[in-house]
């Protein structure tokens, strides 16, 4: 099974089939040009053939810190992310390029550094998983460039580790490999995979090596790797599931605005991303114990016709030397169910194509994110707020949060002003965030693909 679209046509053709917005379809084959125009500018001595992945970034519509969780979520893949180039070479050395930041970093395959900083922290994981895993990789040249805000909850960094995964994977023919064969059988099971190079963990028989920190869940890779292009996709978790996939609602499109606070996975958000991770493990755990039960999250425990939340709380009042206190604990519960129904509701109100409906449980969905996740900050409360006030018909925050960026569903004939609007309050409240603040259009489009070289 082709776990990634694979070139076949001429490069509109492919474009095409994918799902590619049409009017962006140009814009898009002059920067493979520009691109490939620059990796000729370094690798001057190259001799093998190139090969390429674009592997976008997500826009989570609903379900925040649900997949980790086994819980479900509304997403889609979207129309900007990472290109990922490279060549095999001889050598015992991985040198990656940032086209944009024209910086380069050389992975010594017999030498592993202690302690990676920056965006290297992400190469290094996939790496170094790739060769525990599958034994030792073939040096080579990778060039990497991306449209994607930097730390804005759009998921640059898993966009950056699937694109660097499946290069890696093409020139060491890894999808070849028993090991590979035998436990990455489908496009889900390939997403997963990335998800437990991030975070550490094993995936079957594939053993667990050092991630980057985050506990997170698969939710960022699903979206990237399944995503159907032009659609709203709804996924359950742990294990993954595809659920449904329902079309963008005609006329309308998504705006986004970057608060220009970072959310970066690596940096300090990360103890309270982990932290939130943290609450859920400790629920499930408390219940286990006492009830003499093995849920491995809070999703399979809920269902489960043995809980109630009487007995949750008893439990919860009794244990003695708990890192999180009650309330944490019964609002991360809180949370977590309220979202699981606001989830499946705004399914049901976009399949009957009832879309006020669907803009208030996506201002609902914010809402308890405020008062029982606390992952929101004033920057990104206000930037939904305004966008309500400014006449959206949906907005909500999304990704870890703690900073990040919100998402607002429009009319395509409003985008435009309501852009410039949302910007101009967002300046006059938030004024020394908007040097890093950014405002833009997006388009759900098609997941991970083979880029047309």
């Amino acid at each position: 099974m082709q776990l990634a679209f694979k070139a076949q046509g001429s490069p509109s053709e492919i474009l095409r089939q994918l799902g590619f917005p049409i009017h962006k379809i140009p814009a898009f084959l002059a920067t493979l040009s520009d691109d490939r125009s620059r990796i000729q500018a370094i690798a001057k001595t190259q001799t093998e053939p190139l090969t390429g992945y674009f592997a976008p970034g997500r826009l989570e519509v609903l379900g925040k810190h649900t997949d980790y969780a086994g819980g479900s979520s509304i997403v889609c893949a979207v129309d900007k992310g990472f290109r990922m180039y490279g060549y095999k070479t001889e050598d015992t050395v991985i040198y990656l390029h940032h086209l944009d930041e024209k910086k380069s970093l050389s992975i010594n395959l017999s030498n592993w550094p202690q302690d990676p900083v920056g965006w290297s922290v992400y190469a290094f994981a996939v790496v170094r998983r790739l060769t525990s895993n599958f034994g030792k990789l073939s040096g080579g040249h990778l060039f990497f460039t991306s449209d994607l805000p930097h730390s804005a909850g759009m998921s640059s960094s898993s966009a950056f580790i699937i694109s660097l995964l499946m290069v890696l994977s093409d020139l060491n023919q890894l999808q070849d490999h028993p090991l590979w064969v035998s436990q990455i059988k489908t496009k889900e099971d390939l997403a997963t995979y990335a998800s437990c190079i991030e975070n550490g963990t094993s995936f079957g028989s594939l053993r667990g090596e050092k991630g980057v920190g985050t506990k997170g869940g698969s939710q960022d890779h699903v979206a990237i790797v399944c995503s159907h292009s032009g659609h709203l996709n709804h996924f359950s978790y742990a294990p993954t599931r595809f659920q449904k996939a329902i079309p963008m609602p005609d006329q309308f499109q998504f705006v986004i605005a970057h608060s220009g606070v970072l959310a970066e996975k690596t940096g300090e958000a990360q103890s309270l991303y982990n932290r939130a991770a943290g609450l859920a493990t400790a629920l499930v755990e408390i219940w286990n114990k006492h009830e003499k039960s093995q849920f491995s999250h809070i999703g399979a425990l809920i269902q489960n016709p043995t809980f109630d939340l009487y007995t949750i709380w008893k439990h919860l009042l009794l244990k003695r030397g708990k890192p999180f206190s009650d309330i944490a604990l019964m609002d991360r519960l809180d949370h977590f169910m309220v979202e699981s129904t606001l989830v499946q509701e705004a399914m049901n109100t976009l399949e009957q194509d009832q879309l006020v409906a669907f803009g208030r449980l996506a201002f609902q969905s914010q809402h308890y994110a405020e008062r029982f996740l606390r992952n929101q900050i004033p920057e990104t409360s206000f930037l939904v707020s305004s966008a309500k006030r400014l006449g959206a018909l949906a907005a909500s925050a999304f990704g870890a949060g703690f900073g990040g960026a919100v998402w607002a569903m429009v009319h395509t004939f409003d985008a435009p002003i309501l852009l410039q609007q949302w910007e101009t309050a967002y300046a006059h409240t938030f004024p020394n965030r908007l040097a890093h603040s950014q405002f833009f259009p997006i388009l759900p489009g098609p997941p991970l693909f083979e880029l047309p070289l």
